[in-house]
């Protein structure tokens, strides 16, 4: 339990009471001694999913990037801000889905991410939500590709299975891929 608490960053009475929540909802194997042998990773995404919610204590942006979502990455390439990539712009890389139509995108500096858009808040029609996240579990693990920055797929999985509209489904799509490929997203 320490080397789990140490790795995560976390005390570890919160790491022993999540893995015994974990545990409860049945997500953990461990051993007699409490060590944790297994993890079922999708699950615990899933689970992660039911309780996430993109608005809460965040500040989200609603904004109408006149060139379309496809455009999104490639002002973000030139861009210095601070910013992740998520949801279907992330997914779509590995597991295309569908075409995507909202792009989710963490910001520690909205007006920054406008600016390299050239794009605006919006009340009406929206093509992109810029999230700026309470703390920094968004960018943890985050990765470049391509001069654009995404979230880790096991963020990009929780934010498109508690998203509107067909993103669960992009979700689902996504947790197949990975579990065909943990070789090229897990630690």
């Amino acid at each position: 339990m320490r080397e789990l608490a140490e790795y995560a960053g976390t005390s570890l009475g919160s790491t022993a009471r999540m893995i015994d929540f974990l545990d409860r909802e049945a997500l953990v194997r461990r051993a007699a001694a409490g060590s944790v042998q297994d993890v079922d990773w999708s699950g615990v995404l899933r689970r992660w999913a039911d309780d996430y919610d993109l608005t809460k204590r965040r500040r989200v942006t609603r904004v109408l990037v006149p060139r379309g979502v496809e455009a999104i990455a490639e002002g973000l390439r030139v861009s210095s801000t601070s910013y992740a990539l998520s949801g279907s712009l992330a997914a779509r890389r590995v597991a295309p889905e569908a075409e995507a139509r909202l792009g989710l995108l963490y910001a520690q500096d909205t007006d920054a991410v406008l600016a390299a858009l050239r794009a605006r808040a919006s009340s009406g029609a929206t093509n992109l939500l810029v999230i700026e996240p309470a703390d920094d579990t968004p960018f943890v693990r985050s990765f470049d590709d391509e001069g654009v920055r995404y979230v880790a797929y096991s963020q990009a999985a929780v934010d498109l299975l508690a998203g509107p509209g067909r993103m669960p489904q992009e979700g689902d799509a996504l947790l197949e891929w990975m579990a065909a490929n943990e070789d090229r997203w897990r630690k």
